[in-house]
C-alpha cells in the first residue's frame, strides 16, 4: 500500500509540472472587472471567486449595477481550462457564462436572457487579480 502513496508523490508534482509547461492555468482564483465610478462612486461590473471543494468546482458570484443583490454559490463545470456555469435570475444580467481560463483571466461570453427577445450574448473579459474588496497591498 505504501509504495501507491511513492508513486503518486513522485507522479503528482510531474503532472503539476506538466501543466505548467502547457501553460494550463488554475482553474481556482478571483476573476473581476469590478470597479467604482469615480464621478457617482457606484460601483460596477462582474466579479466571481473559482473555488475547489471535494465534489468540485464552484463559483462566489455577483454582479454589481450601482447597487447589489446578495451574492450566490454555483457550481461550475470545468473541461480542461474551460468553465461554464449559470446564474439564478435574479442575480445580474447574465444567466449562463461560458469561456477559457487562463494566467489573463476568464475570456468566453455571457448569454443575457430577455423574455421579448431573442438571448443576446455579450463578450466577457474579466482580469485574474485581488478581489475589489481586498484591501491589504
Amino acid at each position: 500500500m505504501h509504495w501507491k502513496a511513492l508513486v503518486l508523490g513522485l507522479l503528482l508534482p510531474l503532472s503539476r509540472e506538466a501543466n505548467a509547461a502547457q501553460g494550463a492555468a488554475q482553474i481556482t482564483g478571483i476573476y473581476s472587472d469590478l470597479r467604482s465610478d469615480k464621478e457617482t462612486g457606484d460601483l460596477d461590473g462582474t466579479e466571481f471567486l473559482i473555488m475547489f471543494q471535494g465534489s468540485g468546482y464552484f463559483a462566489f458570484y455577483q454582479f454589481w449595477e450601482g447597487g447589489s443583490l446578495p451574492p450566490v454559490v454555483v457550481p461550475v463545470t470545468v473541461k480542461g481550462q474551460e468553465i461554464s456555469f449559470s446564474v439564478p435570475a435574479p442575480s445580474g444580467e447574465c444567466g449562463f457564462y461560458k469561456g477559457t481560463i487562463s494566467v489573463r483571466g476568464f475570456d468566453g461570453a455571457c448569454s443575457i436572457p430577455h423574455p421579448a427577445y431573442k438571448l443576446t450574448q455579450v463578450r466577457v473579459h474579466l482580469r485574474r487579480k485581488r478581489s475589489y474588496w481586498d484591501n491589504s497591498k
